[in-house]
């Protein structure tokens, strides 16, 4: 059997401090270079009394000091490391009463802590959408839902896209007070972008983290934060990871603003988007404790991006899944040129109307028109004059619950059908 790396590290940590290792493991078995290094520890403890630092320190010169392996160092490191903090590994009792709970800014829609994404399409109002959480932070007013901002605090936003005049042009109804409560990262001169695969925009976001404090962050958006691209793994991990860490160390949450893949060919029907829909790579959602979802529903024959838009919770690792909730843009009464969120119900779909559809109408206008019961007879013949098959009435008849039998049973020739409201 082959010895992990880490016990060969700990066995020879544990022979320098004079501490008893694990008996199962036969000096010969551990391999090259850990053998010799047994052996010659070994033989130095048996020829005098010794002291661990000196001895550690007799080690290097002879092993690190004159090498020029890299490896060797190290080896080394990993090895003093171990005499100090023996490698063990704590059980689960151990671990969770230092690990924080679970805190919610905005309860079942935002965790700190964890990574959230909000994917839409171009044009939806995601960017509007944040800045209404925004204001709702930085006021302790309330959520989408009517949920209380229990946690009021203050916000960055961080404009990727370095459009500050569109910002501006659309907070221009805050109050200077508000305004003093969120602060903007803008590409630093002479920077051009924002580039969150470069370490000097990390540390520069980080630093603005530790100064605010802020309880709540937005990336808008996430193509434009990052130069690598975002269909690879490779290209998306090592920023997320930077993300992912950084809500640990400041307990704060994090929205990540994305886009949609375009879809496939020429789509004319209404398709209902996934978190699979996410443009890039699969690890972005991966990742993603939460994500969210934003899009226009039509609910018209004609499509209309002025339209009502369904925000909803496509994955949540976190909680139960809130209720969707509808969202409406409308112009602000006070300056017609900002966006006013109006949140309520979701909206329904249209559904371009089937045969039984105008079948249901025309039979209501019958029943209603007639104000008296009709034989069933009747109103076939009458049915198919319009292009109603028998069939079709029929079916259509039973997803009707205000047509009622006059009587008790359908199969009476004495039975009519009557409009009952």
């Amino acid at each position: 059997m082959q010895i992990p790396l880490p016990r060969k590290i700990q066995t020879i940590a544990d022979l320098i401090a004079g501490r008893e290792s694990d008996d199962s493991i036969a000096p010969d078995a551990l391999g090259v270079p850990w053998v010799n290094y047994h052996k010659w520890i070994a033989d130095y403890i048996a020829d005098e009394p010794y002291e661990p630092v000196k001895l550690l320190n007799d080690f290097y010169d002879r092993y690190v000091r004159s090498s020029e392996d890299e490896a060797a160092k190290g080896r080394y490191q990993r090895i003093r490391h171990a005499i100090t903090s023996p490698i063990r590994y704590p059980s689960a009792g151990e671990m969770l009463p230092g690990i924080p709970d679970l805190e919610w800014l905005w309860p079942e829609w935002l965790p700190k802590q964890m990574l959230i994404l909000l994917a839409a399409s171009p044009g939806t109002g995601k960017s509007y959408l944040v800045l209404n959480l925004m204001h709702a932070v930085i006021t302790g007013s309330q959520f989408p839902d009517g949920t209380k901002v229990e946690q009021p605090g203050r916000v960055l936003y961080v404009d990727a896209e370095n459009t500050p005049i569109l910002f501006k042009q659309r907070v221009q109804l805050w109050s200077p007070r508000e305004l003093e409560r969120i602060t903007l990262m803008l590409p630093a001169p002479p920077r051009m972008s924002i580039n969150f695969d470069e370490e000097i925009d990390r540390e520069r976001l980080r630093d603005m983290v530790w100064v605010l404090r802020p309880a709540l962050i937005v990336v808008d958006s996430y193509s434009r934060a990052s130069m690598r691209g975002e269909n690879a793994k490779e290209d998306v991990q090592s920023l997320l990871a930077f993300l992912n860490q950084l809500v640990q160390d400041f307990c704060t949450t994090l929205i990540v603003i994305h886009h949609l893949r375009k879809p496939p060919g020429a789509q004319t029907s209404f398709v209902r988007m996934t978190y699979d829909s996410v443009r890039g790579s699969s690890h972005l959602t991966a990742m993603a404790r939460v994500v969210m979802g934003m899009q226009i529903i039509p609910t018209k024959p004609t499509p209309d991006l002025n339209g009502p838009r369904a925000l909803w919770v496509m994955k949540s690792n976190a909680a139960v899944y809130p209720d969707e909730l509808g969202v409406t843009f409308a112009p602000n009464p006070q300056c017609p040129d900002v966006a006013q969120l109006v949140y309520g119900d979701p909206p329904s779909p249209y559904q371009k109307p089937e045969k039984r559809d105008y079948c249901a109408e025309w039979l209501e206008d019958l029943l209603r028109g007639a104000g008296v019961p009709l034989k069933p007879s009747e109103i076939v013949e009458m049915g198919e004059e319009e292009g109603y098959s028998q069939s079709t009435i029929y079916r259509t008849r039973r997803t009707l619950k205000q047509i009622q039998n006059t009587e008790d049973s359908a199969r009476n020739s004495n039975n009519k059908w009557e409009w009952v409201e």
